[in-house]
This record gives structure tokens, sequence and C-alpha cells, in this order.
């Protein structure tokens, strides 16, 4: 019977990274997680044809008996997989990522995973409200751990998946992804081993693009990530405009070319470059978190703001009225429902109790109007403050809301 030192030894005949005896077995912090798990399934990607996949389900096969790990019951299944697939006898390369920027320009939704690390909730959410930005509003195909992995999900097949699928990688720099990236721990670290095989197959890296947040240090990127230009996301006023250039990077319409004899004014690409900029401004306008506090000029954006997403997702809208009130609008919702004086956000029980006949309301400071999306799910807001439009004077509505999830 093979020993686990057996093994890894032999596997060294064809991947020379592979370090000697049990002493290769690494497990992270996270449960279920293993390095070298990862490991054999990066190398064997990168071999070509299917005898390597062979060689290795054969050695497995050996170690039967042997206080096998569980984790060996994966990946014996997954390279059985790959060597049946005998009519398949092509090279990959774990550059899965290898897109040039012809092809990804012309890429209606370009895909792109995002490698970040829980700081904490504030973090979290500021990464998810990007995440949906990119997604909802900028028309790209983010892959994101808070939608695509589920409780009891397998972490490391998400990543290895994940990374594989997507054109490109964007690395959110926090002091705490700088750290575990370089001290390659947990999941992050994981994701950075990929990144880095990735990085050693290919000399174009440029489907990894870094951003920095909340991140005080010199360091602003790992060391792996140390020689790439990053977009500051640490100045939530200049969001905007880092969001702008990061949804050009992303379409490959950041790289400064010679220009071109002019264009008529008249021409689509000025009218495609206003879409742009709505687009981008209109991220200003959407909170994609289940409960929260707003503020934003109504006078912009036709007077609409978007809380929640996908089937939770309201698009609130107001308009002026008084010095402490405002116009709501069912126009973008199912209905809108409303109680004269109420200032406490109601049960569900409660919320049958208003009033859903009107098409607009007028709605105090202090007082909550319900909203009932085409899903027939609900949202209550509730007014903390109001500034009238005027003459030389930006119309401002501040709201505290909950959605009933």
């Amino acid at each position: 019977m093979k020993s686990l030192s057996d093994l890894v030894n032999e596997m060294k005949e064809f991947e020379s990274r592979f370090k000697s005896g049990t002493g290769f077995l690494i497990i992270s912090d996270d449960p279920g997680f293993c390095y070298w798990r990862g490991q054999v399934i990066l190398a064997l990607e990168q071999m070509p044809g299917n005898k390597y996949a062979e060689k290795i389900i054969s050695l497995l096969e050996g170690m039967n008996g042997y206080n096998e790990p569980a984790i060996f019951q994966d990946i014996r299944g997954r390279l059985k997989t790959l060597a049946e697939s005998t009519n398949q006898q092509k090279e990959t390369s774990l550059n899965v990522y290898n897109t040039n920027d012809a092809t990804l320009s012309e890429e209606k939704n370009p895909k792109l995973f995002i490698s970040y690390s829980h700081d904490d909730e504030s973090h979290k959410k500021w990464v998810l409200k990007l995440a949906t930005d990119l997604r909802q509003h900028m028309g790209v195909d983010v892959t994101f751990d808070q939608w695509d992995l589920r409780v009891g999900g397998d972490l490391s097949l998400f990543m290895e998946q994940g990374l594989s699928d997507a054109a490109l990688v964007l690395c959110v720099c926090s002091e705490e992804y700088v750290k575990k990236a370089d001290a390659g721990v947990r999941g992050t670290g994981f994701e950075k081993m990929i990144i880095v095989q990735s990085m050693l197959q290919n000399t174009n890296t440029d489907h990894i693009i870094p951003i920095v947040r909340n991140n005080p240090s010199k360091q602003k990127t790992p060391r792996f990530l140390g020689t790439k230009l990053y977009i500051d996301f640490s100045d939530d006023s200049q969001y905007i405009s880092s969001l702008s250039e990061l949804v050009r990077r992303i379409y490959n319409e950041d790289v400064s070319k010679k220009p071109p004899i002019g264009q008529s004014p008249f021409s689509d690409k000025y009218t495609m470059a206003i879409d742009l900029k709505n687009a981008i401004e209109k991220t200003q306008y959407h909170s994609p978190e289940l409960s929260g506090t707003v503020s934003f000029d109504y006078s912009n954006n036709s007077g609409s703001y978007i809380i929640g997403t996908g089937e939770y997702e309201f698009e609130t809208q107001w308009s002026t009225c008084g010095h402490n009130s405002i116009h709501a609008y069912r126009d973008k919702v199912k209905a809108i429902g409303y109680i004269s004086g109420c200032s406490a956000f109601p049960n569900l029980e409660e919320i049958m109790s208003f009033d859903y006949s009107s098409r607009a309301r007028v709605v105090y400071i202090g007082e909550v109007v319900v909203w009932q999306n085409k899903y027939g799910h609900f949202a209550a807001t509730k007014i903390t403050g109001v500034r009238s439009e005027s003459q030389g004077v930006v119309g401002n509505i501040s709201f505290e809301y909950k959605i009933y999830a």
C-alpha cells in the first residue's frame, strides 16, 4: 500500500514544485480548505492531454485504505472526469483569463471576479455596492461571493471556478487583503495562489485590476501586484470619478492612443459618451442594501432613487412640495401606501392597513410611506429631512429605509 509520502514523491516526477512527504499537506484556517488540493488541480490544468490525469488517478487508487483524507475523494472525482474526456486532447493553460484587448472591448458583458477580504461589515457593504453598480448599471458579469456562494458551499471550488471562468480579476486591496495575500492565508491567500500561477504562465497580466480601499498603510497592494498601477477608491467623494476610470479599464477604453481626425459633433460617438456618463452617474442614486439612510438631490435623475436589488428592488420617485414635505409617486412601483401621521416603521401586519389608492402622496418630515414593487415585496421609507427646490437652491431629501425581506 502506498503512503502519502510515496504519492507526493511520485508526483514530483512531472511537477517539480511539489514538496516532499506529508509536510506538503497544509491545511488553512478555513474548514475543508486545502492548499495541497488546489496545487494538484492547478498543476494538472497546466499539462497537455489526459496522460497525467490517468497517472494521478492510478496513484490515488493505490491510496485506498490509507487513512485517505476526504479531500482525495474530490480530487479523484475531478481527475476521472478529465481523464475520461479522451476526445478533448488539448493543452489547458492556467491563464484562463487569456482574452485579448480586441475581444474584450467587443464583449457585451465581460466576466469579472472580485477578490477581496471580509475585513468588517462596512467593507463588505462597500464591495457589495461596487459589485452591484458594475453588474446592474455597467453591464459587467460579476462573480461575487455574497451572491454566488451559498451557505454550506465549497469555498475553494467557488474560488477555483470563479477565477477560471472570469476574463478579468478585480483585487480590492484593503490593508487586511494585502496582509493576507502576502502571508498566503485563508481565502485571500488561495486566490492569490491561483492568480500568481496565471502570472507565471503569461507575460500579459492585463486581466488583473487592483483597486485600493481602506488602506492607510504605505504598501497599497500585495507584493505580487507591486508593479501594477491601481485605481484609488479611498475617497468616497471621488467614487464616481474612480468608477468611471474602472469601467473604462474593464472595457479597454482607457488606453491613450494617437487621436484620430475629429468627428462630426452629430456622430453617434458623442451620443454613446453621454449614455456612458449618464449610466455612471446613475450609480449615485442606488443603495443595494436592505436597510440604510439616503440623502440625494431629487432635482436630478428625474427624482428617482433605487433601494435594494433584484426582486427586492424599489425605485422610489420624489418631487418638490413644501418646506417640510415632499411628493412621493408610485410611477416606478406597483403601489405606495400612506397613513397620515405614521412615524414608525410598520410590521408586515400593519402594512396591510395603509391606504394604497393614490398615485401620489404628500409626505411630511417624520412620516413613513410604504412601497410595493412588482414582485409583491414591501419597503418603507421615513422622511428625515427636506430642502425645497427653488431658484438658486438645490432640492434635497433625506430618508431612512427598510426592506421587508
